[in-house]
C-alpha cells in the first residue's frame, strides 16, 4: 500500500496493543493512531538484536525507532509479488 490511496481518504492507521502486567496480573492496553505522513511507506524496522562474540543476547533499544528503505515491495499492485514478508532478507521464492 502507498500513501496516495489513505492521504485522499483523509484515513487514519489505529494501532492497538495489549498485554498483562508479570508482576501485578494488571491487563495494559496502549492504542496510537498514524496518519498518512507518519507512516514511513516502503521502510522496515531494522534488527536490534544481535548475538554477541560470547553467545549473549544483545537488543539496541538506541535503535528500536530506526527504519531503512524496504528494496522488496509487499504490494501486489506494484509488481512486488504481494509477499506480506517482504524485505531483503527473504528473498522471493522461485516460481
Amino acid at each position: 500500500m502507498r500513501d496516495a490511496p489513505i492521504s485522499l481518504a483523509n484515513a487514519v492507521l489505529v494501532l492497538t496493543v495489549g498485554g498483562i502486567d508479570d508482576n501485578s496480573a494488571h491487563a495494559l492496553r496502549a492504542r496510537k493512531g498514524y496518519s498518512h505522513n507518519e507512516i514511513a511507506w516502503q521502510h522496515r524496522y531494522i534488527d536490534i538484536m544481535t548475538v554477541t562474540a560470547d553467545g549473549r543476547l544483545f537488543i539496541d533499544y538506541a535503535r528500536f525507532h530506526d527504519v531503512t528503505p524496504d528494496g522488496v515491495s509487499a504490494n501486489a499492485g506494484d509488481g512486488g509479488g504481494g509477499r506480506p514478508n517482504a524485505s531483503p532478507e527473504y528473498p522471493a521464492e522461485p516460481s
